[in-house]
C-alpha cells in the first residue's frame, strides 16, 4: 500500500496537501500585511496625542496654539512626502517578510533583491543582492551582490526583471533547475509599489539565457 503523507489535516492526499500548504502561505502573507497596516495607522496616530491635549491645555488658558502641521513639516507637500516616505518602510518590510517565509516554507534555493539608490532613475544601476541557501536545512545563507542596468520599459512590463534574471544564470549566480523568489520595490520605477514572484529556471528558459536571446523578449509580457 502506496504511503500517505500524515499532516495536521489528517490522512489526505500529497496534492491536496499542497493545496493546503499554498492556502495558508497565503493567508500568512495576509496576515503580515494586515499587521503591518495596524502598526503603521498605529504610528501614525499616536504622536498626535499629546500635541491634541496640549492645545487643548492651551485653549484653557486663553492661549493660542499654533497649528499642528507646523511642527511637523513646512508644507503640505512634505507632509505627504512624509507619509508616502513611512508607508514605503512598511511595505518594503512586509516584502522582506513574505521573500524569506516564502523561501523558505517552498524550498527556494535563493532569493533575490532588486532596488536603485534613486527611485525611478532610469540611468541609474540596479543593485542585485542575492541570498543563496548554502546548507541543506536552510538555516545558512550567503549574500553576494552587483550592480548592473536595465532597461526602461512600459510600466507594468516584466520584461527588465527577465534580463536581470537572465544575466544571473549568465554570472553563474542561478542555476538550471533552482527555484528562485524574487522581490523588488517601487525603485524600479515598473509601476509598482512592490512585486514579488517566483520562478523556476527550467531547460528553455537557461537555453535563451545562456544563448543572450534577452532581446526577443516581449516588451509586454
Amino acid at each position: 500500500m502506496k504511503d500517505v503523507p500524515i499532516t495536521r489535516w489528517g490522512f489526505i492526499s500529497p496534492e491536496r496537501a499542497a493545496r493546503q500548504r499554498e492556502l495558508d502561505i497565503k493567508a500568512q502573507i495576509q496576515s503580515l500585511i494586515e499587521g503591518a497596516q495596524n502598526e503603521y495607522e498605529r504610528q501614525a496616530k499616536t504622536p498626535e496625542m499629546p500635541r491634541i491635549e496640549e492645545q487643548q491645555q492651551l485653549r484653557q488658558a486663553g492661549e493660542t496654539a499654533a497649528p499642528l502641521t507646523e511642527e511637523r513639516c513646512d508644507s503640505a507637500q512634505e507632509c505627504v512626502a512624509e507619509g508616502d516616505s513611512r508607508a514605503k518602510v512598511r511595505i518594503e518590510d512586509v516584502l522582506s517578510l513574505a521573500a524569506a517565509k516564502i523561501g523558505k516554507e517552498i524550498g527556494a534555493d535563493a532569493i533575490i533583491s532588486l532596488e536603485r539608490k534613486q527611485s525611478g532613475k532610469a540611468d541609474q544601476p540596479v543593485l542585485v543582492s542575492v541570498f543563496r541557501k548554502s546548507s541543506p536545512d536552510g538555516l545558512a545563507w550567503e549574500k553576494m551582490a552587483y550592480q548592473t542596468n536595465m532597461k526602461q520599459l512600459m510600466p507594468g512590463s516584466i520584461a527588465p526583471i527577465k534580463e536581470l534574471l537572465m544575466e544571473g544564470i549568465n554570472r553563474r549566480i542561478i542555476r538550471k533547475g533552482e527555484r528562485v523568489v524574487c522581490v523588488e520595490d517601487e525603485s524600479l520605477g515598473l509601476g509598482y509599489k512592490g512585486q514579488l514572484f517566483i520562478f523556476d529556471v527550467d531547460q528553455v528558459f537557461f537555453n535563451i539565457s545562456t544563448m543572450h536571446l534577452t532581446e526577443n523578449l516581449d516588451s509586454q509580457s
